[in-house]
């Protein structure tokens, strides 16, 4: 992580603190109207550290502009990240204790797949009582009874498996191979069967495996064996590090590909740029470099002016995402939770500096794809 982006997060850090410090001015001065607060919980360590450091870095940049032009009528929105560990049973206690303490308007970026999924199981009040604000999960959450609190702005895992099979196959591609976590939620295996049966591709297999020192690399030699041309991993940046070091050693290996939510940095710092190079990802948001949308201008352009930090995909899916919160925030008749979801719920079709956004079903369906290329750039 670069020095410009270990300030952004210091100046995060200090609002947390200003909270609870009292102000030291020189004269009275009328109290500033806030909503919040916004949290966004930060593992500590581990591969989804970085990736919810830059979401939190993109919703910050529409944040601070909005403030700085008067908030959502006069009132600023107050976010605050929190590390927490990154263990998941010591990482669900802070986060329940947290949030029972703090009680948020808003958590933004829920980060994971297993944190979300255990929220929705074991649905703590917190869940029935703040929106929980695009979380970094591609589970399917958009027909779930138990997420009436959650608001999606991605595309879910199932749909990036059909972009990825529809491309693939598209270019004569026959035999694909899909493996996930045994851990992996029983609805979200039910929604990748359909997506890629309704892509043409009856065919593809799924596989399930236990843990990445055995059963993976059994699946993935099996794969090898059978003359899989592609693998696709429904899975994080660790599983799918594991992957490519496994296949790296195979004459005749299949091309690998994953999920948005893998963080491509992590890849090539932990595998290296040549090795990492070829590893086909989706995307959920357009390509940040590219100025074709008045949402990616305006992202490009606050970043240079504010953080001095060239763009991301996950920098644009955090500004993505706390756009389309503010915009219910403005568009709602009272203030709070209660408010703004009945905004974002009832909410039909819309345009978000070009991007469309679809709150009634699972929020974008946007899905790109694109490649670690030399260097370890991602090109798309």
């Amino acid at each position: 992580m670069n020095l410009c982006r270990r300030r952004l997060l210091a100046r995060a850090a200090s609002i947390s603190l200003a909270l609870t410090a009292p102000a030291v001015t020189a004269a009275p001065t009328a109290p500033v109207s806030r909503i919040g607060p916004v949290l966004h919980f930060v593992p500590g360590a581990g591969a989804k550290q970085d990736a919810a450091r830059d979401f939190f870095a993109g919703a910050k940049l529409h944040f601070d502009d909005l403030n700085r032009r008067g908030g959502v009528r006069g009132r600023r929105i107050t976010q605050v990240p929190v590390t927490v560990p990154d263990e998941p049973a010591a990482q669900w206690r802070e986060i329940t204790a947290i949030v029972a303490r703090e009680r948020p308007s808003v958590i933004l970026g829920l980060p994971g797949d297993a944190l979300l999924d255990r929220a929705l199981a074991e649905s703590p009040e917190w869940m029935q009582q703040t929106v929980v604000m695009s979380p970094l999960s591609g589970l399917p959450v958009a027909l779930d009874s138990r997420a009436a609190n959650v608001v999606t702005t991605r595309a879910s895992y199932a749909e990036e498996a059909a972009a990825l099979v529809r491309h693939f196959t598209g270019l004569g591609v026959q035999r694909i191979t899909m493996l996930l976590p045994l851990a992996a939620p029983m609805p979200l295996r039910d929604a990748l069967q359909r997506a890629v049966r309704d892509a043409g591709a009856a065919g593809v297999g799924m596989l399930a495996y236990r843990d990445t020192t055995i059963d993976l690399p059994a699946q993935l030699d099996a794969a090898v064996r059978a003359q899989m041309q592609v693998v696709i991993m429904v899975c994080d940046t660790v599983d799918l590090i594991e992957a490519e070091r496994r296949l790296r050693r195979q004459p005749g290996r299949p091309q690998l590909a994953g999920m948005s939510t893998v963080n491509h940095r992590v890849v090539v710092e932990v595998l290296g740029p040549a090795a990492a190079q070829g590893i086909v990802l989706t995307q959920v948001v357009p390509n940040p470099m590219r100025g074709t949308l008045a949402l990616t201008r305006d992202h490009a352009r606050l970043l240079e002016q504010m953080f001095d930090e060239p763009p991301s995909h996950l920098t644009l899916e955090g500004f993505l995402a706390a756009r389309v919160l503010t915009d219910a925030m403005i568009a709602a008749r009272d203030s709070g939770p209660a408010a703004w979801l009945e905004v974002l719920r009832n909410g039909r079709v819309r345009d978000v500096g070009g991007l469309t956004v679809d709150l009634q079903r699972s929020g974008s369906r946007f899905v790109d794809l694109a490649v670690i290329s030399h260097g370890g750039r991602l090109a798309g």
